[in-house]
């Protein structure tokens, strides 16, 4: 209701608060990034558990 009653202002806000979260909280963002990025390149690589099924046999038909 706020942005369609005073746009200009809403807008001056959120641009205030997303440059506010980039330029103090950049670094969280990063650090989440770069975390999910490592947890699923060890999902992918550990060899705990074969393929329950081969490659090919999604391709059935």
């Amino acid at each position: 209701m706020w942005t369609i009653l005073a746009p200009v202002r809403a807008d001056k806000a959120m641009l205030g608060l997303v440059q506010w979260l980039a330029i103090n909280l950049g670094w969280v963002y990063v650090v989440t990034v770069a975390s999910v990025i490592l947890f699923i390149v060890y999902v992918a690589y550990r060899m705990e558990h074969a393929p329950e099924y081969p490659l090919r046999a999604g391709h059935a038909g």
